[in-house]
This record gives C-alpha cells, sequence and structure tokens, in this order.
C-alpha cells in the first residue's frame, strides 16, 4: 500500500454512496468463488458491485471477512474522514478514564446535576466501548 493509502488521504475522493449489503448467492470466477459487497444505485434502481470477497470453499473464509467489510462500511456512513475512527475510539477511551476518576475524587466538586450527568455519559462511554471490543 501506498503511503496516501495508509494514511487516509485517498479517502478524500468521492466513494461509492449508501449502505452496503453482502449477496446472498456466491458465485464462481474460473475456479475461484466470491461473496458480492453491493450498494444500491438510486438513479439506476439496483444493486451495485462495490467489491468482491474470496471465499474459501475449503475453510470457509472469507465469509465473515464480507460482512465484517459490510459492517465497518455501513457504520462509517455520514463520516468524512473514517480513517479517524481509531484515534476517536483511543480518545474516548482516555475520556472514559479521566471522567471515572472525577467521580470517584472525594475533592472535585460538582455543580448542580453535573455529577448526574457525568455518570450517566460514563456508562454510555463504557457501554459503547464494550460493544466495539466485543463484550457485550
Amino acid at each position: 500500500m501506498s503511503k496516501e493509502q495508509t494514511t487516509g488521504r485517498v479517502m478524500a475522493g468521492k466513494h461509492t454512496q449508501g449502505v452496503m449489503s453482502v449477496s446472498g448467492v456466491r458465485h464462481k470466477i474460473g475456479k475461484y468463488t466470491f461473496h458480492t459487497l453491493l450498494a444500491y444505485d438510486d438513479k439506476a434502481k439496483r444493486d451495485e458491485t462495490v467489491a468482491e470477497v474470496y471465499f474459501d470453499e475449503r475453510t470457509g473464509l472469507g465469509f465473515a471477512d464480507a460482512h465484517r467489510l459490510r459492517d465497518c462500511w455501513n457504520a462509517c456512513e455520514g463520516i468524512p474522514n473514517p480513517s479517524a475512527i481509531r484515534e476517536v475510539v483511543e480518545a474516548l477511551r482516555a475520556v472514559s478514564l479521566w471522567l471515572d476518576g472525577c467521580l470517584q475524587c472525594k475533592h472535585f466538586v460538582w455543580d448542580a446535576d453535573q455529577k448526574e450527568c457525568a455518570e450517566a455519559d460514563l456508562v454510555a462511554a463504557r457501554a459503547a466501548l464494550a460493544k466495539l471490543e466485543g463484550r457485550s
């Protein structure tokens, strides 16, 4: 991969829009089998092939890969620069730790309902991280 591909600068260009799905039918090209990743084209009023993922019939590898690519694609819908997601997750972890420390500190002074809001926000952040990390 080029440096541009790994840093996300290439992603600034136009890409296929919309929600992606995985075709329920595998197909062969020569001796190889593939899962097709599709995105609905509003103008053409049909699904269009975005990518194909190799499926190894001996091991079953490729099926989960196709679905993972679909899930990542769909999760990034509306995010202009998905290459920043790793940084956002790390920042959420850091802020969660900081907020947890503030909530446990006996010397930290909270105004009105701030503590209640902070506790709710920490619960939401922890739930999001647990889901992201496959713990829920």
